[in-house]
């Protein structure tokens, strides 16, 4: 025990030993609390640890907590006596302290410590002694339950049903006091349980083949045994029938055939009407397979006819075909090859241009069908307009006044020649010419003769007289020549005759044509007028060789004159000088192969004083014979022989009343 003294006891034993001083002041003691606990140094018993002082808890520290001046005096574990030493104390003994006593322990409950056999953790056979060895208040040999069976020798003394001798059922208790319950005892009168069934998918529902009876269902095992497929958890009496080929209820209907189908899991199908494979939208139906005459597709626009489907091809017929929703003209995939190709119409004459057009089912505007208009901003120019001579194609079958060349003004043709060509030529008479210098004048076509296409250029007429004089309009170079024009196509057999024809139309060949006989030579003109033909044999040359000898053509001989004459082109008589100065100076004859003189087209009047006399116009062939004379003597040539009748062969009785000259 500690003993503390205080400050001012101290003081006072201090002060014993000094003088006094004689009375003065005492100031004032201030107390210190060093361990802050709330208690200063007078009443603290320990003031330098917080936990000791007077309100402290006694505690088994070995201080003095509380300053009662007593150590470990409260606190501590109660301590019981075990006489026996069997681990049990007596309860009667309890002592609490802070360290065991002797022969003391904590555990109480002992019920006889004078006994180690009797303690509550002894081993006890209520069956075998009737001694409470373990303190727990019973002995053996008691049956409660009146089942027969001693508590001792059941599990359950207060339930007559549980005994050794019971038979286990499913209960929830050990029937037979074997330790085990219900499923669990291997003795369980399973009659008494419940049928169970594999549930091997786990979907709440067994298979029927696989009945187990228990207490418990047993692990994946379920009261109900109605599943179809236990392999499979979506197929049982609770699932929903689906469109999938199985019985997914179990009620032995598959998809279709079920009517409890979940229509909703199935396919829409479309009335295909027309049976082209392709559906009305508006006829949906819900399956699992395609009902009969049913399809997928919902995209026919017309179901009752089959060639209407987006599959087929748009064609002109005014109709959506491939159900795009545009028709014909409209529907870019349109097949233009059921179309009709249309052109452009720009004067509405009802025909096209071939070179302008468009393919449609309908004619965009401005256009036709017809494609044969050779000018479509001429309205009169088509196809079935009347060819009119004006030198336009006018109803456009390729040829220029077709059948009119010729026929007027307005579509002359070059010559006779090129309106029989062009199938122009109406028979012989008059047509429109337009000459080589452009000029245009009418002209005699003979379309008949050799062949046909002679153009008439001039004619001479042997017995024209005025006054009593014979006349002759043929009587210079220059009238031969020139472009001067004389006399009247329509007289030219009774009055002499020069057209615009002699100078502006050309030719190859020429034709001699009388009131007895014709002849005519060919390829010799040398394609140009015939006037440019004189004048280029006379001009300078004098030239009076033969330029032709032998006609090509001749009519209204007799065979044996046909034999005995020969016909020449030539420029002058082989005795006379350069024409016109000359005389007998011929530009186309007619002679007897034995003679020399050639009476022909073309006469002079030097030195003759009439025409009469001297007229070297074509003979007569009746006159032209031979008959012997005094070679070298006029009128006999070197060869001794002349014409007969030679003292008037030169008048105007011996010639043919008129010579019309032709060029081809």
């Amino acid at each position: 025990m500690r003993t503390f003294l205080s400050l001012a006891l101290l003081a006072t034993l201090v002060g014993c030993r000094q003088e006094d001083p004689g009375p003065k002041e005492e100031p004032p003691v201030t107390l210190i609390d060093a361990d802050a606990d709330g208690f200063d140094e007078e009443s603290d018993c320990d003031d330098t640890d917080s936990a000791v002082n007077p309100e402290a808890v006694e505690v088994c520290d070995g201080l003095d907590n509380d300053c009662d001046s007593v150590v470990d005096d409260a606190g501590g574990t109660t301590w019981y006596t075990d006489a026996d030493a069997d681990g049990y104390g007596e309860a009667g003994t309890a002592v609490v302290a802070c360290e065991s006593p002797v022969g003391a322990v904590a555990e109480a409950g002992d019920c006889d410590d004078a006994d180690a056999a009797w303690h509550p953790g002894a081993a006890e056979d209520d069956c075998a002694d009737p001694n409470d060895y373990n303190c727990d208040g019973s002995v053996g040999y008691a049956d409660g339950d009146a089942d027969g069976f001693a508590a001792c020798a059941e599990c359950d003394d207060a339930d007559a049903a549980v005994n050794p001798g019971a038979a286990e059922v499913c209960n929830g208790a050990d029937d037979d006091c074997d330790g085990a319950v219900d499923d669990a005892d291997p003795s369980l009168d399973a009659t008494g349980g419940e049928s169970w069934y594999a549930d091997t998918d786990g979907d709440g529902f067994g298979d029927a083949a696989t009945a187990t009876l228990a207490c418990v269902a047993p692990a994946g095992f379920v009261a109900d045994a109605t599943d179809c497929d236990d392999a499979s958890a979506a197929v049982n009496p609770g699932a929903a029938e689906v469109c999938n080929t199985t019985d997914d209820d179990c009620d032995g209907l598959v998809d279709d055939a079920d009517p409890s189908l979940d229509v909703t899991s199935g396919q829409t199908w479309y009335a295909d009407t027309d049976g082209d494979g392709f559906g009305d939208a508006a006829t949906a139906t819900l399956a699992c397979v395609a009902p009969a005459g049913l399809v997928a597709d919902a995209t026919d626009c017309d179901d009752a006819v089959a060639a209407v489907s987006p599959a087929a091809t748009e064609v002109c017929n005014t109709t959506d075909d491939d159900c795009d929703g545009a028709v014909d003209d409209a529907d870019t995939s349109l097949d233009t090859a059921t179309a009709t190709t249309w052109y452009t119409d720009g004067d509405a004459d009802g025909y096209g241009d071939a070179g302008s057009l468009a393919v449609a089912c309908e004619p965009p505007t401005g256009t036709v069908a017809d494609a044969t208009d050779c000018d479509d901003v001429v309205a009169a120019v088509n196809p079935a307009a009347a060819e009119v001579c004006n030198e336009v194609d006018d109803d456009c079958d390729g040829a220029v006044d077709p059948g009119l060349l010729g026929s007027g003004a307005a579509c002359p043709g070059a010559s006779c020649e090129a309106i029989l060509a062009d199938g122009s030529s109406v028979g012989d008479g008059a047509y429109s010419l337009e000459g080589i210098s452009g000029a245009g004048f009418d002209a005699w076509c003979d379309m008949t003769t050799d062949g046909g296409g002679w153009t008439l250029v001039g004619s001479i007429v042997n017995d024209i007289y005025v006054s009593g004089s014979h006349i002759r309009s043929w009587d210079d170079y220059a009238t031969w020549t020139d472009s001067t024009t004389f006399g009247s196509m329509g007289a030219s057999q009774t009055a002499d005759y020069k057209g615009e024809a002699w100078s502006d139309v050309a030719g190859d060949d020429i034709l001699v044509v009388t009131d007895e006989y014709s002849f005519a030579f060919h390829n010799i003109v040398g394609a140009q007028p015939f006037g440019d033909h004189v004048a280029a044999e006379y001009a300078s040359t004098c030239n009076s060789n033969f330029l032709a000898s032998g006609a090509d053509w001749y009519d209204g001989l007799t065979a044996e004159q046909a034999e005995a004459f020969s016909w020449v082109v030539r420029p002058l008589d082989t005795n006379a000088t350069c024409f016109p100065t000359g005389n007998e100076a011929a530009i186309i004859g007619v002679q007897l192969t034995e003679c020399c003189w050639t009476p022909g087209m073309g006469n002079t009047p030097a030195g003759y004083a009439s025409w009469d006399d001297y007229d070297l116009s074509l003979l007569q062939a009746s006159r032209l014979a031979v008959q012997s004379c005094t070679a070298g003597v006029y009128p006999c040539n070197d060869n001794g022989k002349q014409f007969t009748n030679a003292s008037s062969g030169y008048t105007y009785e011996t010639k043919v009343v008129y010579a019309e000259t032709y060029v081809r």
